[in-house]
């Protein structure tokens, strides 16, 4: 294996394990708990509370995504080959 390649893969797997960890911490927001977060003394906020569930539900699609294009680079990384036409007279280097 190339350093390169190390680098690219290691870069990948630092990456999609940070987002991971964010998300566990998402994951694990139930109702109750933004309930709570947006609770002031005097009563509930709502635009806090729609605030919350659209970053949940925002942030679901971006860790799903995120897999999608995690598997694909890490793939691409791993099956690059220096022989791949991107132009009929140009190779890729």
């Amino acid at each position: 294996m190339n350093f390169d390649k190390f680098m690219a893969i290691t870069s990948l797997v630092i990456g999609f394990s940070g987002s991971i960890l964010i998300g566990k911490g998402i994951f694990k927001m139930s109702p109750d708990l933004m309930g709570k977060l947006s609770s002031t003394s005097w009563g509930f906020s709502i635009p806090a509370l729609e605030n919350l569930a659209g970053q949940k539900a925002e942030f679901l699609l971006w860790n799903g995504s995120s897999c999608v294009a995690f598997a694909i680079q890490f793939f691409g990384t791993i099956t690059k080959s220096s022989d791949f036409l991107v132009f009929p007279s140009y190779r890729m280097v």
